[in-house]
């Protein structure tokens, strides 16, 4: 006799964490777009160079806050996230 093979149901997993949507970010100086952007994480180690897109992916990960500090090449010196892009208006 075969063994009987047993159909596997896909159960959806209920997360007791939200994440919040997060509206796209809008950079503040013109000549900021198109730069590769670095950030400090918590321990204050230095990540990049990535992407514009890269950077608001990590936002929306919740990688980086408004308290992160940024810079790019255009940048004398890191700022806040917050001094230098925005949540996008809807």
């Amino acid at each position: 006799l075969l063994p009987i093979r047993r159909a596997k149901i896909a159960v959806p997993v209920h997360s007791s964490k939200l994440t919040p949507i997060l509206p796209p970010l809008t950079i503040l100086q013109p000549d900021h777009e198109g730069k590769l952007w670095y950030f400090l994480d918590d321990e204050k180690q230095q990540l990049g160079p990535m992407s514009f897109d890269a950077l608001s992916r990590a936002w929306k990960e919740g990688k980086i806050g408004e308290r992160t500090y940024v810079w790019n090449e255009a940048m004398e010196n890191w700022q806040l996230f917050q001094d230098v892009i925005k949540p996008s208006e809807s």
